[in-house]
């Protein structure tokens, strides 16, 4: 609902601006027939913090690559996910370049598994100026790939086999049963794959769900 809901905001805006933008070339055509180049320069530069002003904010390209998530769960906790990050003033980048249709695998099993890592990522950036979480759906080879990476802050970085031991967290009254849960889910489907890795100053989670045979 809040999806929809904003979608239609946004192309509310864009469908007013579009009614005015043509007379805001008008404007500036007027202005070409001028000899003075830096009043037309400036009439341009003008549009442009107009434009950067009022749209600055608008996420209806975004949404085109939410539209490309056709499991209403996924798509779901995604948009619930970064419309929290955004609140929290993290820097979300959100892909999802082709259509993703089929996910082989039990829709709940794979939202605990996103929510978890999606949750994850957040702790992470929380209070960091400079968070950012980057989120990546793709197709390749017969599987859906989802790839969430997370910056990290500070000299030491615990061991990665150190991170998916149950009960083992970085944080204060936090039971550290998260990356656990996941390896116990990933035993149960065969075709669920889960990695992490550190790259540079980014943590990378890559959770693959391979298409099963037949």
């Amino acid at each position: 609902m809040k999806y929809t809901e904003k979608l239609e905001k946004e192309e509310r805006k864009l469908r007013k601006f579009k009614h005015d933008y043509q007379n805001m070339l008008l404007s500036l055509k007027e202005l070409a027939d001028f000899e003075d180049r830096n009043e037309f320069k400036q009439g341009v530069m003008n549009l442009e913090e107009y434009f950067n002003v009022r749209f600055a904010s608008n996420e209806i390209w975004e949404f085109n690559n939410f539209d490309n998530l056709k499991n209403p769960y996924v798509k779901s906790i995604f948009i619930s996910k970064v419309q929290d990050m955004r609140n929290m003033k993290i820097t979300a980048e959100f892909s999802c370049p082709k259509i993703i249709e089929d996910i082989d695998i039990p829709v709940f099993d794979l939202v605990r598994v996103l929510g978890i890592t999606l949750d994850n990522a957040v702790e992470a950036v929380s209070g960091n100026r400079n968070g950012r979480i980057a989120m990546n759906i793709m197709k390749v080879r017969g599987a859906v790939k989802f790839v969430i990476s997370n910056t990290v802050t500070g000299p030491h970085k615990p061991p990665v086999g150190k991170l998916i031991q149950e009960g083992y967290t970085t944080k204060s009254r936090h039971q550290g049963l998260g990356l656990g849960n996941i390896r116990d889910i990933r035993k149960e489907n065969g075709n669920l794959f889960v990695s992490y890795k550190y790259e540079e100053n980014m943590f990378i989670a890559t959770i693959t769900v391979q298409q099963k045979e037949g």
